[in-house]
């Protein structure tokens, strides 16, 4: 007795034909994740909002008071411990008492993202929070204490607000038509995953082609099924 060992073969054309077979099914999963992702980033998520300030660093300058290019570069190397210090307890607790506590210092450092400009001396101080007026307070404060603490710290000779922080009108995330979009794009991916599935899983025998594929048989005739006739009896 011979075994004859079966494997199915998946084509783009099968891949296609079930996922017309099952389209009412993948419409409806595609339809269910796109309502999803609109519910949960307009109604679940907690909407931020960014506010921007810029300081400007600047070495102490020689005893000519003239800024020279080896100022300029060591204050340029100077951004990068700005980006650290901004960030520290120390610094923080200040900004956390001018909001009266309202915030931890672990929630403002959540908060804060410090960047710098390649090869400038321009720090960039941006500030995401729930609320914008608080937004704003983070960001003018992390300004004042800068001008006043770090330029002893660090032994600068200058860091001046080149802009305080701005009050955000709108927020910043989440944005309803990208996460809406994203959610389409899961959706279709979901989808096709999911007509991949079914047509592995299916094995029903359904045409001749299914017999000779699955089952390694040749079909010598086929019987034409009447449903006409069958309703009548």
């Amino acid at each position: 007795m011979s075994t004859n060992t079966t494997q199915k073969t998946i084509t783009l054309k099968g891949l296609i034909a079930t996922a017309l077979r099952y389209w009412r099914l993948l419409a409806i999963i595609v339809a269910a994740s796109f309502i999803i992702s609109v519910v949960y980033s307009a109604f679940i998520v907690t909407p931020m909002y960014t506010s921007t300030a810029k300081l400007y660093v600047i070495n102490k300058a020689s005893a000519s008071n003239q800024i020279t290019s080896t100022d300029f570069n060591i204050s340029t190397y100077l951004t990068n411990d700005f980006k650290d210090l901004l960030r520290d307890e120390a610094i923080l607790t200040e900004v956390a008492t001018d909001l009266k506590d309202k915030y931890t210092t672990s929630a403002l450092q959540s908060f804060i993202e410090i960047d710098s400009p390649e090869s400038t001396r321009i720090i960039e101080i941006k500030v995401k929070s729930p609320n914008a007026k608080d937004s704003k307070k983070i960001a003018d404060s992390i300004c004042r204490i800068s001008e006043e603490k770090l330029a002893e710290i660090m032994g600068l000779d200058r860091v001046k607000v080149i802009r305080n922080g701005s009050l955000p009108k709108n927020p910043s995330s989440p944005n309803t038509s990208s996460d809406a979009f994203k959610g389409i794009i899961l959706g279709f991916l979901i989808a096709g995953a999911t007509a991949f599935a079914i047509m592995i899983l299916d094995n029903k025998i359904s045409s001749s082609e299914d017999v000779e594929k699955i089952l390694g048989l040749n079909v010598l005739a086929t019987i034409p099924y009447n449903e006409t006739k069958l309703k009548k009896k």
